[in-house]
Order: structure tokens, then C-alpha cells, then sequence
């Protein structure tokens, strides 16, 4: 047991030297490598700062070149501005006076429509009331036609009525005149019949008692 002992603590001890001696080799290494990085690191911000202080310089340069050339086309461009402006003032008032002229021409236009539209829209509502004043016209006098009609057809049947009347009566009279000598001519014939037979009755009987007195 106490080999086995002996043989761990070894055996730790070595792990432990070997740690040891990686760390220092890694923190060597690291060490170097930090010197490197920051050497290369100085190297590269002097060439950057170099590089920024040129650009700068070219930037201010530019910058300058810029500032003269928007100057002048500053200038440039309020010259052309001002002719462009003069343009469009030249060519609004001609548009304002052409929009004038052309709005005036459709003004009375318009009103030329207009009035023809009206004229027709007037005589189309005068041809209707005179079309249902026409018709009210002609409702009227057929109606007093009909009406003027209808009295003539009564007084003409009022006319007949009386005239078949009095004419009913003169045959009626006729008739009854013609019956009534019938019946009187009737009436003497059989009165005279009759007397006639009493008459001879009458002689009969008188020859008769005249016989008989005889």
C-alpha cells in the first residue's frame, strides 16, 4: 500500500510539473505572441493614422475643390435660375392669356349652347302644353258635341214621342170614328130590323083581330 502510495504521489507530482511546465511554456508563448499582436498593432495605427492624415488632406483638398465648384455652380445655377424664371414668366402670362382667350372662346360657347339649349328645352315644354291644351281642347268639344248630341237625339226622340202619339191618336180617333159609324150604321140596320118586325108583328096582329072581328 505505501508503494502505491508513494507511486500516486509521483504520479501527482509529475502531473504536476507537467502542468507547470505547459503553463509557463503557454504563458511564454502567449507573452510572444501579445508582443507580436501589439507591435503589429502600433505598425498598423501608425499606417493608419498616416493613412487618415492623407485622406484628411485630400478630404480638405476636395473639400475646398468642392466649396469652389458649388460656388460656381452656385452661381451657375441662380444664373440659370433667373433665366428659367424670366422663361416661365414669359411663358405664364403667355398661358394666362391664352387660358384667357381660350376660356373666353368656351365662355360663349357655353352660352351659345346654353341659350339654344334653353330655346329647345322652351319650345319642347310649349309644344307639350300646347299639345295637352290641343287635347283638352278636343276633349271639350267632344264632349259638348257629345252633349250637343244627346240634347238633339232627345228632342229628336221628344219629337217622334209626340208625333207617334198624336199620330196613335188620329188613328186611335179614326179608328174609333170608323167603329163607332160601323156601330151606328150596326145599331140602325137592327133597330130597323127590329121596328120592321114589330111593325109587321103589329099588322099581323091587327089583320088578325080585324079577322076575327070580321
Amino acid at each position: 500500500t505505501r508503494d502505491i502510495k508513494n507511486e500516486r504521489k509521483d504520479k501527482n507530482r509529475y502531473e504536476a510539473a507537467v502542468v507547470k511546465c505547459q503553463s509557463t511554456f503557454r504563458q511564454q508563448i502567449s507573452s510572444k505572441r501579445y508582443r507580436h499582436v501589439v507591435a503589429s498593432i502600433v505598425i498598423i495605427q501608425s499606417l493608419a493614422r498616416r493613412w487618415i492624415s492623407f485622406k484628411e488632406a485630400q478630404l480638405r483638398r476636395i473639400h475646398l475643390d468642392m466649396t469652389a465648384s458649388i460656388e460656381i455652380q452656385r452661381a451657375v445655377r441662380g444664373f440659370q435660375a433667373r433665366l428659367a424664371y424670366n422663361e416661365y414668366k414669359s411663358a405664364r402670362m403667355i398661358q394666362t392669356r391664352w387660358r384667357g382667350h381660350v376660356a373666353r372662346v368656351n365662355f360663349q360657347i357655353s352660352v351659345v349652347s346654353v341659350k339654344n339649349i334653353q330655346s329647345f328645352t322652351r319650345c319642347q315644354i310649349n309644344y307639350r302644353r300646347y299639345v295637352k291644351f290641343r287635347r283638352g281642347i278636343i276633349l271639350l268639344q267632344s264632349v259638348h258635341r257629345g252633349s250637343e248630341e244627346r240634347k238633339d237625339i232627345q228632342r229628336k226622340n221628344v219629337a217622334a214621342v209626340v208625333l207617334q202619339s198624336w199620330l196613335r191618336a188620329v188613328l186611335e180617333a179614326s179608328f174609333f170614328n170608323a167603329h163607332r159609324a160601323a156601330a151606328v150604321i150596326l145599331q140602325r140596320t137592327v133597330r130597323g130590323m127590329i121596328t120592321r118586325s114589330e111593325i109587321e108583328l103589329q099588322q099581323f096582329a091587327a089583320s088578325e083581330i080585324q079577322l076575327c072581328w070580321t
